[in-house]
């Protein structure tokens, strides 16, 4: 299991088969079909949380990463690539420079994974 919960590079929300008497597990190809935005939050203060070494309970959406989370440059790349692997999408450079605050980043996930706020 790798720092943000993963097991062997699987999403932790990744729906599951599991192929009784072989041993092997394998995933469907709608992946996120069940998560929500409160999923995609609480797994963004998480890769948030522990780059930047701070307490969950801390975090706020209305955070902003360089000015209220003292991020720096590295961190925001290193975050970038956490939310691109565990949700197993691309965030174009171009994209990450306008994603200031945890809420943002949230919504932008939100967006990609076609998560729809009920």
């Amino acid at each position: 299991m790798d720092k943000i919960g993963r097991i062997d590079g699987a999403p932790r929300f990744a729906s599951l088969k599991v192929g009784f008497g072989m041993g092997n597990w394998s995933f469907t190809t709608e992946r996120w079909g069940e998560m929500t935005r409160d999923d995609v939050k609480k797994q963004v203060f998480e890769i948030v949380a522990l780059q930047l070494g701070r307490c969950e309970a801390d975090l706020e959406e209305r955070n902003r990463f360089k000015e209220d989370l003292n991020a720096d440059s590295l961190d925001s790349v290193e975050m970038v690539i956490e939310i691109e692997d565990f949700f197993d999408i691309k965030i174009p450079d171009e994209t990450a420079e306008i994603l200031l605050t945890v809420g943002s980043t949230i919504d932008f996930v939100c967006k990609k994974l076609e998560i729809r706020e009920d």
